[in-house]
């Protein structure tokens, strides 16, 4: 029995470890439904085998473990969520919300970028096959110049899969996503799209942009669901669901349909003209349509200031509800948590050169120092190529923990905080 909670503890830590390969194993020959992530207690076992350890019983362990069904099925996403590296909170830990910055970062560029609507889709879609692959996400994230580290680029494309952008579970129909093999390890643009909404919208707000800030940010809501309410009667086929036509593609099929230059751009006069034909609705909604401040509301819209719209300008313009739920959250800091556990002795080492007196502490610049170095070591012996702790995320912990003593840092109690837990029997620190 001790020997059994032995080996139930190494395969925790091989799970946590090797969490994004276990995925995309399983998610490659998962033929369950979209959004189901069920696949038989075999290619269960296959999957650990190959990516964790081909010597452990496997078939003892699924019993042990408890994870297959009355079907003969495991739930992987269930079970590789299961196990994670929690970090107590009450020691004041904060990552200042890097997640959201990678975001707002990547929406931002795109908006500067001033594509037309094709080669804005193409920006994320580049083999207009209505998916995002791990390839074309990182080629995206590169360009972007994103300072996230690749394990946590991996992190945000698996969350995508895993965790839909709306409140509800979209299960697609094979005629409008393909096979769920042809799914595995990619993502719907429109859901990719969904998430790079942030939760205000991005403007330059200097000097006039203030003033229509002001002004224009009331008037967003009736006008998204003006706009949506026209599309959805004059464009989407009939008997057509929401799970089948998300915000992003309807307000991309609107775009090109009032897009009459065919430039990929709504220009302020086409902009309008479509709006003065929805008076009616608008006022009705609680939003203006007189000649003024649909043209107020155009220049709002218009953040790079080239007097059109693009594409994602839109986009960010109608959409401002917040795009990261708890889980999605959880399994981008859980990246962070599990590269320090998995080096707390370097990092131990390389803190205890700073710490003279031996007495666990350290001051914050000595903090960032030694951490760094362990980053820097690692990454040069190619072994923090995939790690969730960059530079940033370093310089963030270092200037959120808690102070002690004259200003110092408690290395010891902040690296003794990191533990796997088992999320089915314990609840988790936040």
């Amino acid at each position: 029995q001790r020997m059994e909670a032995d080996i139930v503890r190494r395969v925790q830590e091989l799970v946590v470890r090797r969490k994004g390969e276990l995925f995309e194993y399983w998610s490659e020959a998962d033929l369950s439904p979209r959004g189901t992530f069920c696949i038989p207690a075999k290619l269960w076992r296959e999957g650990c085998a190959a990516v964790l350890d081909d010597g452990l019983p496997w078939v003892r362990l699924q019993d042990a473990l408890g994870i297959v069904d009355f079907r003969g099925d495991v739930h992987y996403v269930k079970f590789l969520t299961r196990y994670r590296v929690a970090f107590d909170a009450s020691y004041g830990v904060s990552t200042a919300g890097w997640e959201r910055a990678v975001w707002s970062k990547l929406m931002e560029t795109l908006l500067q970028a001033d594509l037309p609507l094709r080669e804005a889709l193409a920006a994320l879609d580049s083999t207009s096959d209505g998916l995002v692959s791990g390839i074309e996400f990182a080629r995206l994230i590169e360009s972007c110049n994103v300072k996230i580290t690749p394990l946590q680029a991996r992190a945000l494309l698996r969350s995508l899969a895993v965790h839909p952008p709306s409140s509800e579970s979209r299960p697609a129909t094979a005629a409008a996503l393909g096979s769920t093999q042809a799914l595995a390890g990619r993502v719907s643009v429109w859901d990719m799209l969904e998430r790079l909404t942030v939760t205000l919208p991005v403007s330059s707000l200097s000097g006039e942009e203030q003033e229509i800030a002001a002004w224009a940010v009331s008037k967003l809501r009736p006008l998204a669901r003006t706009i949506m309410d026209d599309a959805w009667q004059r464009l989407v086929p009939a008997g057509s669901t929401q799970s089948e036509w998300p915000m992003p593609k309807v307000l991309a099929a609107w775009f090109e349909d009032e897009d009459k230059s065919g430039n990929g751009y709504l220009d302020e006069d086409e902009f309008v003209a479509a709006l003065r034909t929805l008076a009616p609705q608008l006022e009705t909604s609680g939003c203006p349509s007189d000649e003024e401040s649909l043209r107020r509301l155009m220049r709002y819209c218009d953040v790079v200031g080239t007097g059109r719209i693009n594409y994602f300008e839109l986009l960010n313009g109608l959409t401002w509800d917040d795009s990261l739920g708890d889980e999605f959250r959880a399994d981008l800091i859980e990246t962070l948590h599990a590269t320090i556990f998995f080096n707390i002795d370097p990092m131990r080492a390389a803190l205890r050169k700073f710490d003279l007196e031996l007495n666990g502490l350290v001051s914050p610049d000595d903090f960032s120092k030694a951490l760094r170095a362990v980053h820097t070591t690692l990454t040069a012996s190619g072994e923090f190529g995939g790690s969730g702790l960059g530079r940033s995320e370093i310089d963030e912990i270092s200037l959120h923990l808690p102070r002690v003593g004259h200003g110092s840092i408690d290395y010891e109690a902040f690296l003794k905080s990191f533990r796997i837990v088992d999320t089915l029997s314990v609840a988790t620190p936040r």
